[in-house]
């Protein structure tokens, strides 16, 4: 581990229910651990430079976030400024459910806590329209999603409701929600050692 000097760092990764669905939570926890899929990452994603500094606690909590106060306590914790988006009701659909929590230490510099978290997360592989790539695959969601077209703005706005539900459902069904701020990871962490109000299942 580098940067012995630095304090760790504790952050979270929420493998969402469709994720979890296809048993995927020990997928990602052994590919985090540097083993399995992870040889699969390209060399230049840039996953790749941070797993050494990350280390996995054994750890996994399953939660079930339907029609409970606190899974949409949690809900709005992670998507809460995203309320005003078209597809929140998508967001509200796919995400109450069963889920799975791990945690990890980060032991690099913490001035390169942004990038770690958009390494984790990393993106499908997104097309224009007319075939323009937009993102390459990387990290956890370019390993395992599958490349879909993504709509502009311009090109949503014209959109029935039915047919913007059938495009963006792939862009909420992305596998894991990667808190990008310690003071969401941290307030993420308090709820789920509250066992009262989080309860485990």
């Amino acid at each position: 581990m580098s940067n012995p000097e630095n304090l760790p760092s504790k952050g979270l990764i929420m493998v969402k229910p469709h994720a979890y669905d296809m048993v995927l939570d020990p997928i990602i926890k052994q590919m985090l651990e540097g083993e399995g899929v992870s040889r699969l990452l390209n060399d230049d994603d840039p996953l790749v430079a941070y797993l050494p500094d990350i280390e996995v606690d054994e750890a996994v909590r399953v939660a079930d976030l339907t029609g409970a106060s606190f899974g949409k306590s949690m809900i709005e914790l992670f998507y809460g400024d995203k309320e005003t988006r078209r597809y929140y009701p998508l967001i509200q659909r796919y995400y109450m459910g069963r889920v799975a929590f791990m945690t990890y230490t980060y032991h690099g510099e913490p001035d390169n806590l942004p990038d770690v978290y958009r390494a984790l997360k990393g993106t499908t592989q997104t097309f224009t329209t007319s075939g323009d790539q937009i993102d390459p695959p990387s990290g956890i969601r370019g390993l395992f999603g599958e490349p879909y077209v993504l709509a502009s703005a311009e090109e949503a706005s014209h959109m029935s409701d039915a047919e913007y539900n059938d495009r963006f459902t792939p862009v909420v069904k992305n596998f894991i929600h990667v808190p990008d701020s310690q003071q969401e990871i941290q307030r993420a962490l308090n709820m789920l050692a509250d066992d009262e109000t989080f309860p485990a299942v």
